[in-house]
């Protein structure tokens, strides 16, 4: 994994995080493996937890990509945090 991307992105997390907190549904926000149909893809991104998927206003929508880096949409309840 490259540590300049990693730093990339969490710089880039933080940065948006308190818009991203701000939006109805979402309940954590972190760097990970991105998710397609529930498989990890070994790509990493800005990842969103959500309570629930669902269709939002397009201001309440989470970007597909964040200063041209690429978000993942995860539904989970609750975020437990990982050390």
């Amino acid at each position: 994994m490259d540590q300049k991307k990693i730093e990339t992105l969490l710089k880039i997390k933080e940065a948006n995080e308190p818009l991203l907190m701000s939006k109805p549904n979402v309940v954590g926000v972190d760097v990970g493996f991105k998710y397609v149909g529930g498989k990890q893809t070994g790509e990493v991104a800005i990842r969103v937890f959500v309570k629930k998927k669902m269709d939002v206003a397009q201001k309440d929508a989470i970007p597909g990509t964040l200063q041209g880096e690429k978000t993942d949409v995860i539904e989970e309840e609750k975020v437990e945090l990982q050390v």
